[in-house]
């Protein structure tokens, strides 16, 4: 396969979990540490509603008293955030990227998140290609269901 042909979905990381605009930050910090990731889908009765990332959150977090045990997502997320479907091509996911300065898309089907692409996925795959390997050969997702929200006991 040729690198003009990839699409996203070959490309993208599963994305295996969202919160709902309703997680404190301090969840929202929590969830992204266990599980290792930097950027949250923020959704609402299964659909993106935004994204929130780990910088999104400490730039809020910098601000003199504020308790990130009270304050929601929803006061730091991108609402209406990059989307694509699995079917996308990378170049043109890539140029929209670095066109609007973004560090992710989302990659959605049914208006439900099912992968992320980000800055780091893109150097994953740049670097397969500087190794003369197939870009696809370690990210690439299999079937992958929508991402699960996170249930948030405080406010559900």
């Amino acid at each position: 396969m040729t690198t003009s042909k990839l699409t996203i979905g070959q490309v993208m990381s599963p994305c295996p979990v969202a919160v709902n605009p309703h997680h404190t930050f301090a969840e929202a910090h929590g969830i992204m540490r266990s599980h290792g990731i930097r950027h949250l889908p923020v959704e609402e009765a299964g659909r993106v509603v935004g994204l929130v990332s780990q910088g999104d959150l400490r730039l809020l977090e910098s601000l003199d008293e504020l308790d990130t045990r009270v304050v929601e997502v929803e006061e730091a997320m991108t609402r209406d955030p990059y989307q694509v479907g699995r079917d996308e091509l990378l170049t043109d996911v890539v140029d929209q990227m670095a066109a609007r300065r973004i560090g992710s898309a989302l990659v959605v089907e049914d208006g439900a998140v099912v992968g992320i692409f980000t800055c780091i996925d893109a150097l994953s795959v740049l670097r397969h290609l500087l190794d003369g390997r197939e870009p696809h050969g370690a990210r690439i997702a299999g079937e992958v269901g929508p991402a699960t929200t996170t249930s948030n006991p405080q406010r559900d």
